[in-house]
């Protein structure tokens, strides 16, 4: 899984030992995210509020709810996409002692992705409320749509030498003069790169439960499938068109150089920085989940607790890059036609600076079989108040560190409202939910958070419910930890997108 997290860095991350820069053309590139937990908490704040868990809605995260099941209860809903695209400049690298960043324009397209989100079907055995659900995937996915881009690219490095006797029989025996030469070389460089990584979990759960008293409790069994696939390529490659040296500097107090002719030969042309990874990972996680809630007057009080299994990844990653390190070599030098002038003490004559190839810092690594992960256990909270027709739900929760490596984990967040107006029930309110990998204690990596604000109105119907919802991805966190510069205003209005449901209950 850092594999694939890492050849997503890769694909914006280029070999050092540039500086200014012009470009042809611009790059395509996409993020998408599929949030359908988040879409539906705006249709019903019962799919994350674990006080409000009813039947076919929430029981994946509160099973407890299926003890208020009636004789059956059904539940569809889905949502629209939404594409928002802006120019930026994604920058590829910061500024060294020896290099310029680089940046890339770039047309970026931002995707909330909509589909079926769930399915829910709940009926009474008895005592018990028993249901299966099903709900789309939670899923990430960056991608290079166009990468063919000529870059004019200038290159500085710096090389010293020392002037002997040894070097050159004219100077004065025992004298050493220091120089500095300069080398600049002006290139056409060719980025060409495609390709996409996605990460997805998608779930299924059975489950039942039932109602005593003030008290609703219940569990269930939820079965996860995970994909990690991504095949991408990159290559940057170029050609010098033009070599440059000059003298930069000499030792202090000593005797001045000047060289009138200052050459430089370099066999250099071939690829500059090259990444390529696939990988096709899947496979089954098996949790069994136990929640419910107590209903008292004012307060609401809601818990659950989520035991994921061990599993694995099973299918194969393939890797190969290189990036050069350092600056070219310097091959030899040579001196012609110095001279050294008694009276003011200084040397003019001509250098030859014969620059040799580029050291590749080179990586290969493939594999297949299984990547075993530890089993997680996931905790969830609801805080409730309900004030007449108005109600108010703080939720939260998070997936447990246990100390095995790596682990793959969330954290939740979610706070909402409802309004009940007659028989009309308006809802408005705030998700998030995101995603961290951690190899060790020390070493966690999080994705940005998906954080969706929306609202929603429940219009009853004999026997049931349609529920209409609009949602607004405040993409602003996934955009504030990318490597983005010069970004047009971001307008979340324009991420504005519907979602709808129908819940039938006898």
């Amino acid at each position: 899984m850092k594999k694939i997290i890492l050849s997503i860095a890769l694909c914006l991350a280029l070999a050092g030992g540039l500086s200014a820069q012009t470009l042809s053309t611009q790059m395509e590139a996409h993020i998408a995210m599929s949030t359908p937990e988040l879409n539906l908490y705006f249709l019903d704040l019962g799919f994350l509020d674990l006080n409000l868990a009813h039947g076919s809605v929430g029981m994946m995260n509160n099973p407890g709810g299926l003890g208020l099941t009636g004789i059956m209860d059904v539940t569809v809903a889905g949502s629209l996409s939404k594409d928002v695209s802006m120019n930026t400049d994604i920058k590829l690298m910061d500024s060294t002692e020896v290099t310029g960043e680089i940046k890339i324009p770039t047309y970026l397209t931002l995707t909330d992705q909509g589909g079926l989100d769930y399915v829910g079907v709940a009926g009474k055995m008895g005592p018990f409320g028993v249901g299966i659900a099903y709900q789309r995937s939670f899923a990430v996915e960056v991608g290079l749509d166009q990468a063919d881009i000529d870059i004019s690219q200038k290159f500085n490095y710096a090389y010293d030498y020392t002037l002997t006797s040894d070097a050159n029989g004219t100077l004065p025996g025992g004298l050493a003069v220091p120089v500095t030469l300069n080398v600049s070389a002006i290139t056409n460089v060719r980025l060409k790169g495609s390709g996409e990584a996605r990460i997805s979990n998608q779930p299924i759960f059975v489950g039942a439960g039932t109602k005593y008293g003030p008290f609703n409790m219940g569990m269930g069994v939820k079965v996860t499938r995970i994909d990690a696939i991504a095949n991408t390529s990159l290559k940057l490659s170029g050609s010098l068109d033009s070599l440059r040296g000059e003298l930069d500097s000499t030792n202090t107090g000593g005797p001045s150089v000047t060289f009138n002719n200052v050459d430089v030969y370099a066999p250099f042309g071939d690829s500059i920085f090259y990444n390529k990874f696939s990988s096709d990972l899947q496979g089954t996680q098996y949790s069994l989940i136990i929640g419910g809630n107590m209903e008292l007057p004012i307060v609401k009080l809601g818990m659950s607790i989520e035991m994921g299994m061990p599993y694995k990844l099973s299918g194969f990653y393939f890797n190969n890059s290189g990036l050069p390190e350092g600056q070219p070599v310097l091959d030899s030098i040579s001196v012609n036609n110095l001279y050294f002038n008694n009276t003011d003490s200084t040397f003019t004559g001509d250098v030859k600076l014969n620059l040799g190839g580029v050291e590749y810092n080179r990586k290969t690594a493939a594999d297949s079989g299984e990547i075993e992960l530890p089993g997680v256990t996931s905790l969830k909270a609801s805080l409730g108040l309900k004030l007449w027709g108005l109600r108010v739900g703080v939720n939260g929760g998070m997936d447990m560190m246990t100390g095995e490596w790596p682990m793959i984990g969330n954290a939740y967040a979610s706070v909402g409202t409802s309004l009940s107006i007659k028989r009309t029930t308006l809802r408005l309110g705030l998700a998030s939910r995101w995603q961290y990998l951690a190899l060790e204690d020390d070493k966690l990596y999080s994705s940005a958070p998906m954080v969706i604000l929306g609202a929603g109105v429940g219009i009853p119907f004999p026997k049931g419910e349609l529920m209409l919802g609009s949602r607004i991805n405040l993409a602003n966190g996934i955009l504030s930890t990318s490597n983005l510069e010069k970004m047009e205003d971001f307008k979340p209005w324009e991420t504005i997108a519907l979602n709808a449901g129908i819940r039938i209950s006898i």
